[in-house]
């Protein structure tokens, strides 16, 4: 077996939710222009930027919203985030992304994620010997979007066969 390196990944992602059909014009028009949000995701792009300036790749989580349940239900590798303002005030986001893929099913709880801690805890963590503590993902917690730490899975694609 011929293993590729392909760019690490990130130690945070981010996740959002949307709707099953929404999923499907993405998944048909992959390169019709991304992920829309009318907030404006600027402290994504910037986790982003600084992603893309490290030589790390990004997973965008998203989840959909069935009745009352919601989970993840695909990720994708980010290659750009653009806030644009609005002509009539307002702002859009677009998350442009590659590699759209299924989640698998053992991932979909929106719960398996955890969110990304604050420094102060990383550094308590660290430097006091602290267990580690983190918050699991809340449906209130992913509009319009979440910084979450990168799920295992994803942190292991650093390396692709």
């Amino acid at each position: 077996m011929n293993a590729q390196y392909v760019m690490p990944v990130h130690t945070y992602c981010l996740a959002t939710v949307t709707t099953a059909k929404a999923i499907d014009s993405l998944k048909e028009n992959a390169d019709a222009g991304g992920y829309r949000d009318a907030h404006p995701w600027i402290v994504g792009r910037e986790l982003w930027m600084q992603a893309r300036d490290a030589g790390l790749r990004m997973p965008l989580l998203l989840a959909v919203q069935n009745g009352n349940r919601i989970g993840f239900s695909h990720y994708a590798w980010l290659t750009e985030i653009a806030v644009l303002s609005r002509q009539l005030g307002g702002h859009e986001s677009v998350c442009r992304f590659e590699g759209l893929k299924p989640i698998h099913p053992i991932w979909e709880a929106i719960d398996s994620v955890t969110l990304q801690p604050t420094p102060a805890q990383v550094r308590r963590e660290e430097l006091e010997g602290l267990h580690q503590f983190r918050f699991h993902l809340t449906p209130q917690l992913l509009r319009p979007y979440a910084i979450c730490e990168t799920p295992a899975f994803l942190m292991a694609e650093s390396i692709a066969s």
